[in-house]
């Protein structure tokens, strides 16, 4: 369990640790695209909904890209002496993994794995 040190952060470092997240959801989202390529092979690229799929996986590689460039540049430009409580933020996230690497001492937490698996639901 964490303590309420663990969720006092800085500005810059809070909005680091979210940017990390979010090219690292980018990242995963890229690693689709040999599935994609895969689908394109059998449905073929002219089906109006998996245009719209194709278009939509691109659409949100480049949003995570720019709102975690936006948040990089922000933290760039926050200073050392805020400081805020993300407790209560992070406690409504449900991934523990996630959770743990948002809070300030991520190193000591345990390496248990929690949140549920959602098969495109």
């Amino acid at each position: 369990m964490s303590s309420e040190a663990d969720t006092i952060l800085s500005m810059p470092e809070l909005l680091r640790r979210v940017h990390q997240e979010l090219m690292a959801l980018e990242e995963s989202m890229e690693s689709l695209h040999p599935l994609v390529d895969l689908i394109t092979t059998k449905v073929g690229s002219k089906d109006p909904h998996h245009l719209k799929a194709m278009q939509g996986i691109d659409h949100m590689e480049q949003m995570l890209t720019g709102l975690a460039g936006f948040l990089q540049h922000v933290s760039l430009q926050a200073s050392d002496n805020w400081h805020v409580d993300a407790g209560h933020a992070v406690s409504q996230i449900t991934l523990g993994d996630l959770a743990r690497r948002l809070r300030a001492q991520a190193d000591a937490m345990s390496e248990d794995s929690d949140g549920d698996l959602e098969m495109f639901g």
